[in-house]
């Protein structure tokens, strides 16, 4: 399993779609906050990997939880 990892994009739309092709193949997308928008808009454009996400202290009026603790492939992963 591959996970990429993004966060504090604050408005680079462009800088986040740049840093998930330089990825490569992944199976999961992590996104830490602060710039929910521009994660809107990705998940909006089609590109083909599950997000996780939660708000950063920027990210005034997200409905991402501040936390969140969920389960990949036999482990546990605690995103904040």
């Amino acid at each position: 399993m591959r996970i990429g990892v993004v966060g504090d994009i604050h408005g680079n739309y462009q800088g986040l779609k740049e840093a998930v092709q330089q990825m490569g193949k992944i199976d999961w997308l992590l996104f830490t906050g602060d710039g929910f928008r521009e994660l809107g808009q990705f998940v909006e454009a089609g590109f083909d990997v599950p997000v996780k996400g939660v708000r950063g202290n920027c990210d005034f009026s997200s409905a991402y939880p501040e936390e969140e603790v969920f389960w990949l492939e036999g482990h546990q992963v605690l995103l904040t």
